[in-house]
């Protein structure tokens, strides 16, 4: 074998075993950061010693709502949201309520989201004031029960 092809054959496991090593790096930095990463739900009253002790919290009943798009209020730039939210309900007969009121809580929603900032709404923060501002809106004109969370199932801005 000449010397050429050695090197040749030399050269290629070694950039084969880098090539295998940055990916294995690429693979591990991503796994670190969703590890890392903040849950971006939150209940709305403190857990319960039972719901700490059960890290399966059973979901109450949901109420799905519309996708929602409107333009945010971002000063010299055209950005707009796109979210679509499930209610967690307190009580199942809230249902039949949020459906007879259900222009009463679009109208809610388009009071509220409209209005916002894209840098005020972008962080787990952001969406956390958002959340807990639309449950309290909502919750103070329903009367056979309560919002007790909001899922974002999307949430978009561009």
């Amino acid at each position: 074998m000449s010397r050429k092809t050695l090197f040749m054959i030399l050269g290629g496991m070694v950039l084969f075993v880098v090539l295998i090593a940055a990916g294995f790096f690429v693979m591990w930095q991503r796994m670190t950061a969703l590890q890392l990463q903040p849950e971006t739900s939150a209940p709305a009253a403190a857990p319960t010693e039972t719901e700490i002790d059960d890290p399966a919290r059973m979901l109450g009943p949901t109420f799905a709502l519309d996708t929602f798009i409107v333009n945010l209020s971002d000063d010299h730039l055209n950005r707009y949201l796109r979210v679509t939210m499930e209610l967690e309900l307190g009580n199942p007969t809230l249902a039949d309520e949020l459906k007879k009121r259900l222009p009463q809580v679009r109208d809610c929603m388009l009071k509220i989201l409209p209005v916002k900032h894209s840098v005020e709404i972008q962080g787990v923060a952001g969406k956390e004031a958002l959340r807990m501002e639309i449950m309290s809106t909502l919750n103070s004109f329903l009367k056979t029960g309560e919002v007790v969370n909001i899922y974002f199932t999307e949430f978009v801005i561009q």
